[in-house]
């Protein structure tokens, strides 16, 4: 009561929107917020953790916190790749959804939720229904990310755009629209995004990891590398020194590349393409046991990504070269062929389609994959590189969708 003669009518009326039980259990709300919207780090996400946690003490039915604790869990899913956490994000959703089906900030948790596990309509009806209501920057780069998945490429960029134009300061969007236009090796546009990211956020180890794989891709590995590096000294992370693995890889020094795959195991012990890629530099340095073995894991923890979202179609194209490699070749077919059949304009699930058609001596529906996989935006200087394509390198088709475009 005696603060109700020094806030200002204003804050009461946000207070009471805000629907929480007292304004410390607000202020620790709006505090895990602020943590959920800085760079993705594992400390970062953990004190939003925290904080939302403490909200809940002092208000357990307060289902924005819940709505927080999904996001959390999404966000460290991304970094880590374990699929328990996408069990952990559904639950807390379901909860948030349960106490607050009005929130603004629950709905936006549903919507990225949806999006993770593969029901992409309802994932578009969750955006597009908050989006009737008001221009939600949040709402169109969620809706921007599900069109993207479904195909719908110039439905996705208008929608980054949209939430560029209402947010023009927010370093996340262009994140996102950088990594949407990266897919489709937009790469300069993609930049240009990125450029805009690191001015915002200038410790953004996201940032750096991206625009370090778009220089190698353009043909610059040392300014690749030195990218690469200062995304790693910003956050030590599986998807750092996976990225740090490919690079080497590409530039066929598979030492070292098995030095950071085994260091990406480690911080992401949960992640099958890190395995993924550990046992392909097993198999290349002719260690076959522990190559089947590293196989065998990553087939396991991709099966689980897919019991949580089916449609993962890049995850199930990845599994089908797991497969394959690890001599189950006709499931490993099936899978890929699956994922091709539903996601065609999808690089990856290109490109892993070619991996496999060339293991199997397919040598014409691996250049058909190769093909699609250029139009939609594969980098010529990876597919040159890559040794599982060496047998391809004679064939004049090949010469011509790749190897001549890399000397113009």
């Amino acid at each position: 009561l005696e603060l109700v003669g020094v806030l200002k009518p204003s804050v009461f009326q946000v207070f009471a929107e805000a629907r929480a039980a007292t304004i410390d259990a607000y202020e620790l709300y709006l505090r895990g917020l602020d943590y959920l919207r800085q760079p993705a780090s594992e400390e970062s996400l953990s004190i939003a953790r925290e904080l939302f946690q403490r909200v809940l003490e002092d208000d357990p039915d307060y289902g924005r916190a819940y709505a927080g604790l999904c996001e959390v869990a999404l966000q460290e899913y991304v970094l880590l790749r374990s699929p328990e956490l996408i069990d952990k994000a559904k639950a807390d959703c379901l909860k948030a959804l349960d106490l607050d089906q009005d929130s603004r900030e629950v709905r936006l948790a549903l919507g990225e939720l949806y999006r993770y596990i593969g029901e992409y309509g309802q994932s578009v009806q969750a955006f597009e229904t908050l989006l009737a209501n008001r221009p939600l920057a949040r709402a169109w780069v969620g809706l921007g990310q599900t069109r993207y998945e479904l195909g719908s490429i110039g439905a996705a960029e208008a929608a980054f755009r949209n939430a560029i134009e209402i947010e023009p300061g927010n370093w996340h969007h262009r994140l996102e629209f950088a990594r949407v236009l990266y897919r489709q090796g937009r790469y300069e546009d993609s930049l240009q995004q990125l450029q805009q990211v690191v001015a915002l956020s200038p410790d953004n180890a996201r940032a750096y990891l991206l625009m370090g794989a778009i220089y190698d891709y353009l043909g610059d590995p040392d300014e690749s590398l030195r990218l690469t590096l200062k995304s790693l000294d910003i956050e030590p992370s599986r998807a750092g020194f996976r990225d740090l693995g490919l690079l080497h890889y590409y530039q066929g020094d598979y030492a070292a590349a098995a030095l950071a795959y085994k260091k990406a195991v480690e911080l992401g012990p949960r992640d099958h393409w890190a395995w993924g890629n550990l046992a392909e530099m097993y198999r290349i340095q002719g260690d076959d046991v522990a190559a089947k073995a590293a196989y065998e894991r990553a087939i396991l923890l991709a099966e689980a990504v897919l019991a949580r979202n089916p449609r993962d179609w890049v995850t199930l194209s990845r599994l089908g070269v797991y497969n394959v490699m690890s001599g189950n070749e006709k499931l490993g077919l099936q899978r890929v062929s699956k994922a091709v059949d539903e996601a065609v304009h999808l690089v990856d699930v290109n490109l892993h389609d070619a991996v496999v058609r060339s293991q199997l001596g397919q040598q014409e529906q691996a250049l058909d994959a190769i093909e699609r996989a250029i139009a939609a935006g594969a980098p010529v200087r990876m597919l040159a590189n890559d040794p599982r394509h060496a047998e391809l390198h004679s064939d004049p088709r090949f010469r011509s969708l790749v190897l001549d475009k890399l000397e113009e």
